[in-house]
């Protein structure tokens, strides 16, 4: 049986609140927009921000491996991971996700970190 750690109570609510919103956010869709071109513009917002949402967790979740990778001390994984964090970076800041300077600083913060490595 799952105990009720902290943790497990805040993703529950996290979760809800993302149900929640997007209930909200296809509601106000339907309510708001009387014109076509409003509606296929909110239509195409929509699956834009479920693919940027994507986009973004994955990039993070590399983000952190890499950074798991460095701290561990495995030289070989760490420059890997990192290389495959970069990537993904260049492609999220080229598809327009993330802005560019952000996507250079999380980079630069990553290759500090691999350097700094013994």
């Amino acid at each position: 049986m799952v105990g009720f750690t902290i943790h497990n109570v805040l993703w529950t609510f996290i979760q809800l609140s993302s149900k929640i919103t997007r209930h909200l956010s296809s509601v106000l869709e339907e309510v708001l927009a009387n014109i076509k071109s409003a509606i296929k513009r909110n239509r195409q917002n929509e699956k834009r921000r479920v693919q940027n949402r994507i986009y973004r967790g994955s990039t993070r979740t590399l983000v952190k491996e890499a950074r798991e990778a460095i701290a561990g001390g495995n030289k070989e994984e760490a420059i890997a991971e990192v290389n495959a964090a970069i990537r993904k970076l260049d492609l999220v800041a080229t598809k327009g996700i993330i802005h560019k300077n952000n996507a250079a600083r999380r980079k630069s913060r990553l290759m500090r970190q691999l350097n700094s490595m013994k």
